[in-house]
Order: C-alpha cells, then structure tokens, then sequence
C-alpha cells in the first residue's frame, strides 16, 4: 500500500533537479469512485474500454522505462 487507498507494485526512487528525492511504485492503481486510477503508465493515450492484454502491454513498458530511469 502507498498511503490509505494506492496499491502499488515495486518501487524507484526518484530525484528533482531541486535536490527533492522520494520513492514510487513503478506501477499502481486506486479504485475512485468515479472510476480506477492507474498511476505510472506512461506512454497511454487513454485507458478507456481497453483491452486485458493491450494494459499487460502498456504495464510491462512503464515498468522498464521506470527502471531504466
């Protein structure tokens, strides 16, 4: 858990040019009221009506590019 309502997977550690330095999940999600919020997938024009293996797709690269970073 990431605070009270993310769930997220793995983690990186990121820095500002500002000196400001903290952790992320390299993917997560929230379930909202309005609707699930997925945090991290970078790259995605829309999520709407997508498809299970188009998201494992988009997942896998945020990932990479995560870690990559």
């Amino acid at each position: 858990m990431w605070g009270p309502s993310i769930v997220g997977f793995g983690s990186y550690r990121y820095s500002y040019d500002s000196g400001r330095e903290g952790d992320m999940p390299l993917i997560a999600f929230s379930p909202r009221k309005a609707a699930i919020v997925l945090y991290g997938a970078s790259g995605s024009a829309t999520l709407v009506d997508i498809d299970e293996t188009v998201l494992k797709k988009i997942v896998a690269k945020s990932v990479a590019a995560a870690r990559a970073r």
